[in-house]
């Protein structure tokens, strides 16, 4: 029998696991992002061996696996394992828009480029969607996965694997912020507090456009029934996604029997027919590519995930919770031209 824990965020399961690691008290399975490998040291059980096992892994032709959900270690060995955890799907930032309000405005699809965006945002200021004449073309959130994005969206990656952190000084983010710093001075795009905010002004019809996760799609989300317009999901004005951290599932050191009872449960979660549930109740991208032409949800789900096959891995580290404010902070300060874009370079987790 398995029983579940839902505990909010991967901090609180990192938490609240580590005491409990050695101990017969552990979780049989526990979620991690991939940044949080190293705190978990060699306390989880590397799949590798249960992988090519010729009694139960998985064989090679049932691996239909996306690899960008699945980066594994460049150079594997017992210290390195090719495959420390293993993700059962993931999701990813793109761009919600409301399709009525864009359709008065004579545009039928997202943005596929800055100027496009500058376009559309600027435009719908000028055409208000309420009544009341309140408008932004996009709520714009000072957080660090909407830095991520506008940094990828000029070419860049914030996060930079050779300092194994965040570079805040790099031409890509220097220029993504000074586009939203000339349309917030143009008034075409709004600050929003947090992303429940931004959502807020979405939902009202308020905001035009608003960076979301793809699973917004799943036909069971409640904004298909708060909602009054019509409204998609699209990709980024690059053309791509935004990785976000996919679900991935670890194994603690346990006895054998204990592990081999996870690493089943594992397997079958890993198949396409568990992968195709998984996808088609959560709008997840599965990690088994087969599993998206199965999953019956709309068409634009299968563009997407082709978009998300072309976009960068997800690549992160854990910052603290001042840092993030701190950021928030300073990009706040500067996108309303209250501090120099230099202010950024300053910046150090």
């Amino acid at each position: 029998t398995l029983y579940a824990f839902n505990l909010s965020t991967a901090e609180t399961v990192l938490s609240r696991t580590i005491p409990l690691l050695g101990t017969p008290d552990v979780p049989a399975l526990i979620a991690i992002t991939p940044e949080q490998l190293p705190a978990y040291g060699d306390s989880l059980l590397p799949l590798d061996s249960l992988l090519d096992s010729t009694t139960w892994g998985i064989p090679a032709q049932e691996r239909l696996w996306t690899d960008v959900l699945l980066p594994t270690s460049p150079i594997p060995d017992a210290e390195n394992p090719r495959y420390p955890a293993l993700p059962l799907g993931g999701t990813a930032l793109g761009l919600a828009y409301n399709s009525d309000w864009m359709a008065r405005l004579g545009f039928y699809n997202a943005p596929q480029s800055p100027e496009e965006f500058a376009t559309l945002v600027c435009k719908a200021v000028q055409r208000p969607y309420r009544p009341d004449g309140k408008a932004s073309g996009y709520a714009f959130v000072p957080s660090l996965d909407s830095l991520r994005a506008w940094t990828q969206i000029f070419g860049g990656s914030l996060y930079n694997a050779d300092i194994e952190t965040y570079d805040f000084s790099q031409e890509a983010v220097l220029q993504a912020v000074a586009f939203l710093q000339d349309l917030y001075k143009r008034g075409c795009i709004t600050l929003a507090a947090d992303q429940s905010s931004a959502q807020q002004a979405f939902q009202t019809g308020e905001a035009l456009l608003i960076l979301q996760p793809v699973d917004l799609l799943a036909p069971k989300h409640r904004w298909h029934r708060e909602v009054s317009f019509n409204w998609q999901v699209d990709t980024l004005p690059a053309g791509t996604l935004l990785s976000l951290p996919p679900l991935t599932i670890a194994i603690p050191r346990a006895t054998p029997e204990r592990e081999l009872s996870a690493w089943l449960f594992l397997k079958y979660a890993s198949s396409t027919d568990a992968q195709t549930a998984f996808s088609k109740q959560s709008a997840w991208f599965p990690l088994q590519t087969a599993a998206v032409a199965q999953s019956n949800l709309p068409p634009r789900y299968g563009r997407l995930y082709k978009a998300l096959l072309l976009s960068p891995s997800y690549e992160g580290a854990v910052l603290p919770p001042a840092f993030e404010d701190n950021l928030s902070q300073t990009l706040q300060r500067v996108i309303k031209g209250r501090a120099p874009i230099s202010t950024l370079d300053r910046l150090s987790p």
